[in-house]
């Protein structure tokens, strides 16, 4: 097992070497000193820098970095750990005895190509958190530095780089055991947006969900939308993604219900070294505007910030011999390891420009950073040298089995932590980005419409690019405007529904959803259980503790047994209630995540249900739409027809005979033309039954069934569709029915008798 704390120097190990490590880690802590220095500090006794201010003012700060040890995983537990961490302070050990050196990186530079060289590397950063620490602590060094910027209108960024298997995605996300970082952020960004919104100050946030797969982009809240997603930059909107969904949220269970979503669709496979490997990056970024309102002398002056926090789960470096991947989980880790190989050339060129301004030189013309040679570095171009608030999370495993891996991530982390990134405070000029390219796309038709003709192919063409892409910018910031995105809001949202039904995608999100939701049910019963037994044994600690303060009140006095006894008593009682009202706070902290799970759920299921119902009054109003249709062509075709029946009447030789033929022709005619009247009626009734079956079988059946539903409503269609023609025949020969009845009338009236009673009953006698 790891140690939690730095081990005592100067106690004998094994083989004595322990004197000997001891010497070695205090001469390299001292060789060390000045690496330690942050860019433009000058060296002093102690050899440490004041952090900067992060939620003040602006200008240039440097990325700030924590790594976190894991505990080891079963396949770890009983092999020996090269990592230790010291309590107290941001500092990580590794002992590299027997260890491969990592590989040299950009430009032959090992990790710790400046260290001396001692079999114990010693690491200072900002936070170091050992394996025994939890997402809570995790979140607490480093959530409310990444909300107070947030919300002072500084865009903020955390990512998450390590080995595969490392905890990246369990810190980010978590579980519903323990919540990671971005559904903690989540709940408290709104509690805090809460507490400060008013009539004059009001807020919007928008949620985007993005996955580089493969060096493709995906938009994990409409993946299968037909738009193509392209990276785009501007001088004032910056980097941009073209296409990506932005859904407007208004509460932290509307977040969390897409954030659940989108779950269901990143890729995930199965490695040797990770069950649950994630197969893509994936950038989660909240975007908050806040327009305030102030009234100074009768004049009304609104300013709006815009800032975006972005929490980037980077997919973890992989090695083929440890993953065992084969086949596209080969492909997966060839695209994983060359993304995050551009980042590291990246970061290598920041963190040499930052040396070089350190050391009073100009950047010079080699200090080019490229940006441009992966997907993911221009995702993180703001977030790495631009203008960003940027903190990294370094996830390592303590077992020696990964100790190059682990030396591998901490000399990234090391150089991260020197790059310097140059932060401002963001206002929203997107009507200000608007009117300017409004008036730049007018310039360039101009000068197109007055070249036109005169020889300049090559000019017009790279001006016909040029105003493409300010077009694309400007329908980009108008996106962005506050009021647009409001009208946007149930519209992308009934977009981003109808794509996840257009690629089959949507039953797998509610299946998913569904699951979560019943999941959280029980685990939120479990935990009201154990909070309420916590708040018992919490009750009899604190009145154990009474019991313990009264003693020592009266050894004090002399009266009962001796103060050092109930001192003693009186601490452990302290102790014990500490303790057990850290466990009740722990678990009410645990319910309220599984409770706002549960709430996000809820809210989609909910949502679901309405999506459900507008897809069937859809369907319904197509199918009587249809029907109405058919109806129509039938009644023009019956027009175009025009065949009255000749009726011929012969002439009898008496009266009467004549009556009584032409009575029982009328009889027979009126018998049949209420029955053809029943059973058209009947037919009727047939088929109003078969729309209502058909209309409760579309309620029931899911909208997204395999082929055999499809078929099946093709079935019941055809079979509605037969209901009608036998409607439509039995409405013809009714039809003809009573122009042969009106055509008999009409030859009665033209002999001059009507048909009589009485003649009939003479005839018959």
């Amino acid at each position: 097992m790891p140690q939690a704390t730095r081990p005592v120097r100067g106690k004998a190990s094994a083989g004595g070497r322990g004197m000997a490590r001891s010497g070695s880690v205090k001469r390299l802590a001292r060789s060390n000193s000045s690496s330690r220095l942050r860019p433009g500090q000058k060296g002093g006794p102690k050899g440490k820098a004041k952090p900067k201010a992060r939620a003040g003012g602006q200008g240039a700060e440097n990325v700030r970095v924590a790594v976190r040890v894991r505990p080891p995983n079963e396949s770890e537990r009983g092999q020996p750990m090269c990592v230790t961490t010291e309590e107290g302070a941001p500092v990580i050990e590794v002992d590299t005895e027997g260890t491969v050196p990592p590989k040299a990186g950009p430009k032959g530079r090992t990790p710790n190509s400046g260290a001396a060289k001692s079999p114990i590397q010693r690491y200072t950063f900002d936070h170091v958190f050992p394996p025994g620490s939890g997402n809570d602590e995790l979140y607490s060094a480093l959530g409310p530095s990444l909300l107070d910027s947030t919300l002072s209108g500084y865009h903020s960024t955390l990512f998450a780089y390590g080995q595969t298997g490392s905890g990246k995605t369990y810190s980010v996300s978590g579980d519903h055991v323990s919540p990671g970082i971005i559904p903690r952020l989540n709940t408290e960004l709104f509690e805090r947006m809460d507490t400060m919104k008013d009539e004059k100050h009001e807020f919007l946030v928008t949620l985007s969900y993005l996955e580089l797969y493969k060096d493709s982009l995906r938009d994990l809240l409409s993946p299968s939308s037909n738009t193509p997603l392209e990276i785009r930059e501007h001088p004032k909107l910056g980097i941009f993604v073209n296409g990506l969904t932005e859904l407007v949220v208004e509460s932290a269970s509307d977040v969390m219900s897409l954030a659940q979503q989108a779950a269901q669709l990143r890729q995930v496979g199965s490695t040797d070294m990770n069950a649950q490997s994630s197969r893509s990056h994936t950038v989660f970024s909240l975007k908050v505007q806040q327009r305030q309102t102030e009234t100074v002398k009768d004049t009304e002056t609104v300013s709006t910030l815009v800032s975006k926090l972005s929490l980037v789960d980077l997919a973890g470096s992989e090695s083929v011999k440890k993953t065992g991947a084969a086949g596209d989980r080969f492909q997966e880790g060839v695209a994983i390891n060359s993304a995050l190989l551009a980042l590291g050339n990246v970061i290598h060129a920041l963190s040499e420009q930052a040396r070089s301004k350190s050391r009073g030189r100009g950047p010079s013309q080699a200090a080019f950073i490229p940006y441009r040679n992966s997907k993911l570095t221009r995702l993180l171009q703001e977030s790495l040298g631009g203008n960003a608030r940027t903190t990294m999370l370094a996830t390592v495993s303590p077992s020696r089995v990964q100790c190059q891996e682990t030396l591998g991530t901490l000399g990234f982390a090391r150089r991260a932590k020197i790059i310097t990134n140059s932060v401002k405070k963001n206002e929203d000029e997107s009507a200000t980005v608007i009117a300017s390219l409004r008036e730049e796309i007018e310039t360039l038709r101009a000068q197109l419409q007055g070249g036109a003709g005169q020889g300049q192919g090559e000019m017009d063409t790279s001006h016909a690019e040029r105003m493409q892409r300010y077009m694309v910018a400007l329908e980009h910031a108008k996106r962005q405007s506050w009021r647009q995105r409001q009208k946007q809001a149930a519209s992308d949202r009934a977009e981003r529904l109808a794509a996840l039904t257009e690629a089959g995608l949507y039953d797998t999100v509610v299946t998913g959803i569904r699951d979560a939701a019943e999941i959280a049910a029980k685990d939120i019963a479990a935990l009201t259980s154990e909070l309420d037994r916590l708040k018992h044994t919490l009750s009899e600690a604190r009145q154990a503790q009474a019991d313990c303060e009264r003693n020592l009140k009266e050894a004090q006095e002399g009266t009962g047994m001796g103060i050092k006894e109930a001192t003693a008593a009186l601490k452990k009682a302290k102790a014990k209630s500490a303790k057990a009202k850290a466990a009740v706070t722990d678990i009410a902290q645990r319910i309220r995540a599984r409770r706002a799970d549960k709430n996000a759920a809820g809210a989609f299921m909910k949502h679901d249900q309405e999506y459900r119902e507008t897809v069937a009054q859809r369907e319904r109003e197509t199918v009587q739409k249809e029907h109405e249709q058919a109806l129509r062509e039938e009644e023009a075709s019956l027009m175009q027809q025009d065949r009255p029946d000749v009726v011929s009447v012969a002439m009898y030789t008496t009266q009467e005979l004549r009556h009584l033929q032409v009575n029982a022709q009328c009889r027979t005619l009126r018998h049949a033309c209420k029955e053809r009247e029943r059973e058209v009626e009947r037919l009727r009734d047939l088929v109003a039954k078969a729309e209502e079956l058909v209309a409760l079988r579309r309620r029931q059946i899911p909208l997204m069934e395999a082929a055999g539903a499809r078929q099946g409503r093709e079935e019941r269609r055809e079979e509605l569709e037969r209901e009608k023609e036998r409607m439509r025949v039995a409405e013809a020969e009714l039809q003809e029915e009573k122009e042969r009845n009106a055509s008999l009338a009409s030859a009665l009236r033209e002999i001059g008798q009507e048909p009589q009673e009485g003649a009939e009953a003479a005839a018959i006698r």
